[in-house]
């Protein structure tokens, strides 16, 4: 039911209603940026949360997730950024051992 009439938020000047899904395609190629979906946006979301070392339970409550799992295996990525961040407080832990 993606047209249907719960996704219908506002209308054209013609009394035409407009989907969220128009609209938010609109409103990109107004601004000239290219596509991107929601849900790539909750992943991009999830994974920077990660980055900057908020809890993950913080990061399920945040997202909605019922189960972590979910959270962690498939909204958070391990990026290089993460793995380099995480082996450089290791490295600091066994240099002041």
């Amino acid at each position: 039911m993606r047209d249907g009439v719960l996704g219908q938020i506002c209308a054209s000047l013609l009394q035409h209603p407009y989907s969220t899904v128009t609209l938010h395609k609109r409103i990109l190629k107004s601004a000239g940026l290219s596509y991107i979906n929601s849900h790539a946006l909750r992943h991009t979301f999830g994974t920077r949360m990660c980055e900057a070392g908020v809890n993950v339970k913080v990061i399920q409550d945040t997202l909605g997730h019922k189960d972590i799992s979910t959270t962690l295996n498939i909204y958070i990525d391990v990026t290089k950024e993460l793995k380099r961040s995480e082996f450089e407080g290791l490295d600091l832990y066994f240099k002041n051992e």
